[in-house]
């Protein structure tokens, strides 16, 4: 039975690192502590910023440019919520900001 523990616990840690943002992602200081979304097993965090998002969205940019991230995609939906695609070497990840001049959600889906 050991090894079957063993086993098991190792999946563990790797499913756990798996869903881990990366350390070159700019996340905004003022982040509070991630929260998984519902249903997402994991791989989507949650951030409260308790900036507006334009502003948090200026400060992202930036952080992704000068930290090497490719924009891969970018767009904004019509309620405004800003969707992005970005990548650097061989991680993708997913982010989207919503909110309003006061707060911003920032959501980011791992690999």
């Amino acid at each position: 039975m050991l090894p079957k523990s063993v086993a098991a616990l190792a999946l563990v840690f790797a499913l756990n690192a798996a869903a881990e943002l990366p350390a070159s992602f700019p996340l905004p200081k003022d982040a509070g502590t991630s929260e998984a979304a519902p249903g997402g097993g994991g791989k989507i965090q949650v951030f409260e910023v308790p900036r507006g998002k334009d502003v948090v969205l200026a400060e992202l940019r930036r952080g992704l440019a000068t930290g090497g991230w490719e924009l891969v995609s970018d767009e904004t939906s019509p309620r405004g919520a800003v969707r992005l695609q970005v990548k650097r070497e061989n991680t993708t990840l997913k982010v989207s900001l919503t909110g309003d001049a006061t707060r911003t959600a920032l959501i980011v889906t791992l690999p």
